[in-house]
């Protein structure tokens, strides 16, 4: 059985692992529609090679720096991604559906096309759903 990978969420913290079938994490920033710099995105070199070279890392930010918002979407085109799903734990159903609806939004897309949402017996997401 393949290992999998995960992200553990307390408020401000993500454990990234890049294994087999799933990555947790989140690809070029084009086509991206972002309106605020965020302090995440000075780190998302160095945490884009750590991945690369790794396939782990621990990023730990303030609430509201941007990693939920802007560091998946930074690794949504990358290489080592492949086929493979970005899976984000959110600790909250509406926090869970408000994150997938931003993502969405700054893709330009609906909810359900690259980004989805499964919480208990509700969830919007298609075949073509990556994050």
């Amino acid at each position: 059985m393949p290992e999998s990978s995960y992200v553990l969420s307390a408020s401000a913290l993500y454990i990234l692992k890049v294994k087999t079938n799933i990555v947790i994490m989140w690809a070029s920033l084009q086509g991206i529609h972002m309106t605020t710099v965020l302090p995440i995105y000075s780190t998302i070199p160095a945490l884009q090679s750590q991945l690369n070279q790794h396939h782990e890392a621990i990023l730990e930010a303030a609430p509201g720096a941007g990693k939920t918002t802007a560091v998946p979407l930074a690794f949504l085109d990358a290489n080592w991604l492949g086929q493979r799903k970005i899976i984000m734990l959110e600790p909250r159903r509406l926090a869970a559906k408000s994150a997938a609806k931003r993502l969405a939004d700054q893709l330009g897309e609906p909810l359900g096309q690259r980004v989805g949402y499964q919480i208990r017996q509700e969830g919007k997401q298609s075949a073509n759903t990556q994050i």
